[in-house]
């Protein structure tokens, strides 16, 4: 698993030197990829050409946590509406389609060296991507068998991670701008655990959550071990802490267009099941793989075991709780 790990970064590496890759301003540039077959009857609109409570904004909002892998994302109008293969001028290895901006379905991809073809299955928005390993955004059903090692074998989770539905969402969410605060439904504000991944109708969601957990085996957390002792009490280490929830959180609408694009940041409240006093920590990731140590200041335990979040990039998180003594003697949040 380390090797495939170490193979993933190097291809990351190879696709970060890859201009039409690598800078994400790609993905707003304004201009549609052109259409080199078929010849008429197809139409790209581009994601900058969005208008409001389109499905074009909408895609574009649901896919905002992952921004950094998408090359191009636009709307196909078809003529006839019907299934057709589609070949644009880009330089992309997979592509996922949306005809509603919220649900979203692999489409196989053939590409060549300066060109993708594609079969739309209609109307839509499709988002093309660069993967960092072949098949990352494959459209798949997870099974027993998908994941590679279970929860219990796993040391440094908790063993009713792999199972347990994501921590339940209080209906009170907030969008701050300033001292400004706006409510958001909280429909469009969805957490999806590691357990129902495979129900996600966010193919990219599912994706993540299944790298989050493979990076957190890998012990992927480790690298940033001096900043999560920093945010522990005195006496615990990195080395005590287990995984007490894994899932992933994903504003839809415009309110996350906003989220992106503006000084905003979202306040929620969670019912995490945490005991009385104890010790938490957060990490997230917007890409599944890096972590970042969500600072105490932006998260506050509440009374019950729930939590207060304030998050102004949303992506994969994980909650940290010190390992219980009855646990068995592993030590770290991945081994």
């Amino acid at each position: 698993m380390k090797k495939f790990l170490a193979l993933v970064m190097a291809m990351l590496m190879l696709a970060m030197s890859i201009p039409a890759m690598a800078e994400p301003v790609v993905l707003q540039d304004g201009i549609a990829p052109e259409v080199v077959a078929p010849a008429e009857g197809v139409v790209l609109k581009d994601v900058a050409e969005r208008e409001e409570g389109s499905v074009l904004a909408a895609a574009f909002a649901a896919q905002q946590n992952y921004a950094d892998v998408i090359v191009d994302m636009f709307l196909v109008e078809l003529a006839d509406n019907k299934p057709t293969a589609v070949t644009v001028k880009a330089v992309a290895n997979n592509a996922i389609f949306s005809a509603d901006g919220i649900a979203w379905e692999a489409l196989a991809v053939t590409a060549a060296e300066d060109t993708v073809s594609f079969e739309v299955p209609g109307t839509g928005v499709v988002a093309l991507l660069v993967s960092f390993v072949e098949g990352m955004f494959t459209d798949i059903s997870v099974t027993e068998e998908a994941i590679p090692v279970t929860m219990e074998e796993v040391a440094g989770f908790n063993p009713s991670v792999k199972g347990k539905p994501a921590p339940a969402l209080k209906e009170t969410v907030t969008l701050v701008k300033a001292e400004e605060k706006t409510p958001v439904m909280p429909t469009y504000l969805v957490i999806t655990p590691l357990a129902l991944s495979a129900y996600s109708s966010d193919v990219v969601t599912h994706e993540a959550l299944q790298w989050a957990f493979n990076n957190i085996v890998e012990n992927g957390p480790k690298e940033i071990e001096e900043e999560i002792n920093a945010a522990l009490p005195e006496g615990l280490t990195y080395d005590q802490m287990i995984v007490h929830d894994l899932f992933e959180v994903s504003l839809y609408g415009e309110d996350g267009v906003k989220l992106a694009a503006e000084d905003v940041h979202v306040e929620f409240e969670l019912a995490a099941g945490f005991e009385d006093g104890e010790t938490v920590v957060v990490l997230y990731s917007t890409n599944a793989f890096d972590w970042t140590v969500l600072s105490s200041d932006n998260y506050e335990l509440l009374a019950g075991g729930d939590i207060a979040l304030k998050m102004d990039t949303l992506g994969a998180v994980a909650f940290l709780v010190e390992m219980a003594v009855e646990e068995p003697a592993v030590t770290s949040p991945a081994n």
